[in-house]
Parts: structure tokens; sequence; C-alpha cells
């Protein structure tokens, strides 16, 4: 009997990403051009990368379920409707086309 013997790992390593399926659409309302700018993404960090974001995971989970969202806005300016209201993200899963 070998107490160091090796299990196989089975599924994907921790932190990998994933390529070939976008898991989020954003529509984010451009204040300065005055226009709404759609895209798909792979992943949190690739949603943060193509709008130049800093946001958590957490912060891109309670965006997209309204998740302790005020609705009353009872907090004016600093409720989490005046700072992110302008941004929706939805959950999908499409295939990437030109994925090789």
């Amino acid at each position: 009997m070998v107490l160091n013997e090796e299990k196989p790992k089975r599924g994907r390593p921790h932190g990998a990403v994933t390529n070939n399926v976008y898991k989020w659409e954003v529509t984010i309302f451009d204040k300065n051009k005055n226009r709404f700018v759609t895209d798909k993404c792979k992943s949190v960090r690739d949603i943060n990368e193509k709008f130049n974001l800093n946001y958590s995971n957490d912060l891109i989970k309670r965006i997209a379920t309204h998740e302790r969202v005020d609705p009353d806005m009872k907090k004016k300016t600093n409720s989490f409707l005046a700072r992110y209201g302008h941004i929706k993200i939805t959950k999908i899963d499409e295939k990437i086309q030109n994925f090789n």
C-alpha cells in the first residue's frame, strides 16, 4: 500500500477562465456620450477589462439580481440604485461562434 499516491485530478482547476461561452450580457448607459453600450462577456474579469471597471464578484451579483437594494432610494445619492442604476447585467449561456 502506497501512502503518497496521487489521485487523478478532475474538473477544471481553480481560477480557470471560461473561453468558449459568454456568461454575462452587460448594458451600461454612457452618460458622456448619451447612449447605451451593450456587450457580452465571459467572466467578471472580462467585464472589468471591457468597461474599465473595478467591480468585485459580489457587486456584479448584486447588480444582476438586485439583492439588498433599496427601491425607494431613501439615501438619495448614496443609495445603490443611484450609484449602479445605469448598469444592467444579465446572466446568459451562449456559445461563442468563432471559438477554435
